[in-house]
């Protein structure tokens, strides 16, 4: 990667994790959790920057705008995708690395996963209703890890886990085209044991567009680690006119073929309900998630303890729970409603001088004026939301 990753570099030293807000199991998540943000393994070493006063393409601008606009508040639709190369993609990274204020902001508010291999850049913007329902997955989660730490036998072994909350990973990429590249993704919650390259285990909350690419990521995240990955779970929660939920689980899979061992992500539960259209949860014979501690770290590691048959579980009912008390928390931001404070009559609120000022709001800057412009050439436009959203080249 070009001079980006190597400013990047101090961050992979994990920052003081932020104080979880949702799990009552406050102590684990403080020391366990890292920051969104962060990288889970090292970027891979960066390539020579492009010629000096060599101009971005096309689609590189179209990216660094799209981030612009984010930052401004005009942000596009929640799955956001263009096509972009690698030597695209190394343009973007050359050009934030030159503007320090867009890159903080790219690294630490901007969801995207970079694929050399389909040359396919995607930017995610997950709703509330995605993040609270995430949370009190891994909530649930990290509370019976916490729990299997006071076990003399895995105890050692659950210490070790930690709670990645948007972390970037980097999965190495082989390509035609120069060998090997990296691809990068942000997943919205993974689990990793200290002494881990890679997560063991990996949450994605899906919506209608990033479903139909659940089974790609998972095929990433699986072979692209050579299986250091043990399990991929996908949890969909957004069908239209239903309330229908459904779970997919990806795990590793090694079979013959020709003679030949071939390692594949097996889909060992295929989008299985756990609510039903009605809303109500799905009657279960066993849980909807069960996941065996072992699969939180790398065969190599978790083969050194004999005893971690442990496993940790989650309900129909319990999933059906989560996502209700979601969907009620975010419908009533939606509808502006709870408790906020009121300043008595007369208070004026002082805020801090802004240097230098800002423009006045007839003297629009360039990117402000991208939307308009846009809009008239037909390349830009709104979602139901009335966000804006750039169309995708082909």
């Amino acid at each position: 990667m070009p001079q980006l990753t190597r400013r990047l570099a101090p961050s992979l030293r994990y920052k003081q994790p932020l104080s979880p807000k949702m799990s009552p199991e406050s102590d684990f998540m403080e020391k366990k959790t890292t920051p969104t943000g962060s990288f889970v393994n090292t970027p891979p070493p960066p390539p020579p920057p492009p010629s000096e006063g060599k101009r971005v393409s096309t689609s590189a601008q179209s990216v660094l705008n799209c981030f612009k606009l984010h930052r401004e508040g005009r942000r596009s639709q929640s799955w956001w995708q263009h096509r972009l190369t690698p030597d695209q993609y190394t343009e973007v990274l050359c050009a934030l690395d030159g503007d320090e204020s867009l890159r903080g902001y790219v690294e630490d508010k901007i969801r995207l996963d970079y694929d050399p291999r389909r040359s396919c850049l995607t930017i995610r913007m997950p709703s509330p209703l995605h993040d609270l329902f995430c949370a009190r997955v891994v909530s649930r989660i990290v509370n019976q890890l916490t729990e299997l730490q006071k076990d003399e036998a895995s105890g050692d072994f659950a210490r070790k886990i930690q709670h990645l909350s948007t972390s970037r990973i980097w999965l190495p990429s082989d390509t035609n085209n120069r060998g090997k590249n990296y691809s990068e993704r942000s997943p919205d919650a993974s689990f990793i044991h200290d002494h881990a390259k890679y997560p063991g285990v990996i949450i994605e909350v899906c919506y209608s567009q990033k479903i139909r690419a659940a089974a790609d990521l998972a095929d990433d995240y699986i072979l692209d680690t050579n299986a250091s990955v043990n399990a991929v779970i996908a949890l969909n929660i957004e069908y239209k006119g239903s309330q229908k939920a459904t779970i997919s689980v990806w795990r590793p899979h090694k079979i013959i073929v020709d003679g030949a061992k071939e390692l594949e992500a097996r889909a060992v539960i295929e989008t299985m309900p756990f609510r039903t259209e009605s809303g109500l949860p799905v009657e279960e014979a066993q849980p909807a998630l069960q996941l065996s501690l072992r699969d939180f770290a790398p065969k190599s590691i978790s083969q050194k303890y004999p005893d971690l048959d442990q496993d940790i579980c989650i309900s129909s009912r319990e999933l059906c729970d989560f996502l209700s008390s979601a969907e009620a928390a975010h419908q009533k931001k939606l509808l502006d409603q709870g408790v906020g404070e009121t300043l008595s009559p007369g208070t004026r609120k002082r805020r801090r001088v802004q240097t230098p000022p800002p423009p006045p709001p007839e003297q629009l800057s360039s990117e402000e004026e991208l939307p308009k412009n846009a809009m008239k050439r037909g390349r830009l436009t709104r979602d139901s939301s009335g966000l804006f959203a750039r169309e995708s080249e082909s």
